[in-house]
C-alpha cells in the first residue's frame, strides 16, 4: 500500500512541475511567435524616418519635422525614401524597409505608407524582427494585421474624412445652392483619397451640383490635364475642389492659361507652403491645411513611447484648419522652418 501511495505522490508532483513550467511561459503558445522582449531604455535611439516620397512638398515638411524632433531629443533620425521618388512605388518602399531591418542598427521606424495593403508586408517583417513601427499620415490595414495574428500599431495623422467633411460644410455656407462644382481626386483606391472623397460629399449634402469628377495620381501634371479636360467639357463650372496641393497647383495653372482664373474658385487640400501661397495671392479661395509639423513631431514621440515599453494612444489626430487669405501668411511663416 505504501509503494502505491508513493507512486501516486510522484505522479502528482510531476503534474505540478509541468504546470509550473507552462505557467512560466516556456511552452509555445501555438502561434509560432516569440515572446516580447523587455524594453531597455537608452539615452539615444536611431530612428528611420520613411516618407512615401521626397518629391512631394508635404512629405518633405513631415520628414523634416520628424527629423527636427529627433535632433531636439538627442536622437539620431535618418530620413530615407525610395530612389524612384514615386508615390506608387510600393515594391520600392517594401525593399527599403527590408534594408532598414537588415541593417540591424535601428531602434524603430516611422513610416508613411504608399498603400494600406502593401505596407502590411513591411509591418509584419518589422514585428518579426522586434522593431517598433509607428504609421504617420497614411495608415496600415490594422484589421488585416490583427486577423493575421500581428499587433495593431499606433497611427499619427489627419482625420481625412472629418477634414474633408468640414470643407464641404464650409462650401455649403459660402456658395449658393446649386453651385457648379468639379472635383479632382487623388489616386483610385488610396485610403486617404477615399476618405477625402466621401468627406467632401457628406459635408456638402448635395448642396452643389457636381458637374465633373476625375481621379489622378496626385501630381501637378495630372491636376493640370484634369482641369483642362473638365473645363473644356463643362465651361459652366464655378468651383474646383482639388484633393491635394499638387493637384491644386496644376488646376490653377490650367485655369490661368485659359484666362478664367478670376471667374472660377479653386479650393485646395494639404496646407503645404506652395498651396498656401496660392491662397495668400488670391489664386485659391481656401485650403484645408493639415499639420505636418505636428504630425512629424508626434510620430517620433509616440515611437519613443513604444520603444520604451509604453502604451500610447493607437490614434493621434494631428488636426487641420481651413485657411483663407486672412490666415494664410501666418501659417506659411510657421511652416517655413520645415522646408
Amino acid at each position: 500500500m505504501k509503494k502505491r501511495r508513493d507512486r501516486v505522490l510522484a505522479a502528482v508532483l510531476a503534474a505540478i512541475l509541468v504546470l509550473g513550467l507552462a505557467g512560466c511561459g516556456t511552452m509555445d503558445d501555438g502561434k509560432g511567435k516569440s515572446e516580447k522582449k523587455e524594453a531597455v531604455k537608452k539615452d539615444s535611439y536611431k530612428i528611420a524616418i520613411v516618407p512615401n516620397s521626397l518629391n512631394d512638398p508635404y512629405m518633405i515638411m513631415l520628414s523634416n519635422a520628424a527629423k527636427k524632433q529627433c535632433d531636439e531629443l538627442g536622437m539620431e533620425g535618418v530620413v530615407q525614401s525610395t530612389s524612384s521618388g514615386s508615390l506608387t512605388d510600393v515594391a520600392g518602399q517594401t525593399e527599403l524597409i527590408e534594408n532598414i531591418i537588415a541593417n540591424g542598427t535601428y531602434d524603430g521606424i516611422v513610416v508613411a505608407a504608399m498603400s494600406m495593403d502593401g505596407i502590411n508586408v513591411s509591418v509584419k517583417a518589422c514585428q518579426d524582427a522586434g522593431i517598433p513601427v509607428v504609421m504617420m499620415d497614411n495608415n496600415a490595414d490594422q484589421d488585416a494585421l490583427e486577423k493575421d495574428g500581428y499587433e495593431r500599431i499606433p497611427f499619427v495623422g489627419t482625420d481625412n474624412y472629418n477634414a474633408a467633411a468640414a470643407t464641404g460644410k464650409w462650401m455649403k455656407e459660402t456658395y449658393p445652392e446649386g453651385t457648379k462644382l468639379a472635383k479632382i481626386n487623388g489616386e483610385e483606391g488610396n485610403d486617404n483619397g477615399n476618405k477625402r472623397k466621401k468627406g467632401i460629399d457628406d459635408g456638402l449634402e448635395g448642396w452643389c451640383d457636381v458637374v465633373a469628377e476625375q481621379s489622378t495620381d496626385w501630381s501637378v501634371d495630372e491636376g493640370y490635364i484634369a482641369a483642362q479636360n473638365i473645363l473644356m467639357a463643362n465651361p459652366e463650372v464655378e468651383v474646383f475642389w482639388c484633393a491635394c496641393d499638387a493637384i491644386g497647383i496644376g488646376c490653377v495653372r490650367a485655369l490661368e492659361e485659359a484666362g478664367v482664373l478670376d471667374k472660377i474658385d479653386v479650393i485646395g487640400f494639404d496646407g503645404t507652403v506652395d498651396g498656401l501661397e496660392l491662397v495668400k495671392n488670391g489664386y485659391e479661395i481656401a485650403n484645408t491645411a493639415q499639420a505636418p509639423d505636428v504630425m512629424g513631431r508626434e510620430a517620433i514621440n509616440v515611437l519613443i513611447d513604444v520603444i520604451e515599453g509604453g502604451s500610447p494612444e493607437m490614434v493621434t489626430d494631428s488636426g487641420y484648419e481651413i485657411i483663407t487669405k486672412e490666415t494664410a501668411e501666418e501659417t506659411i511663416e510657421k511652416l517655413k522652418e520645415y522646408l
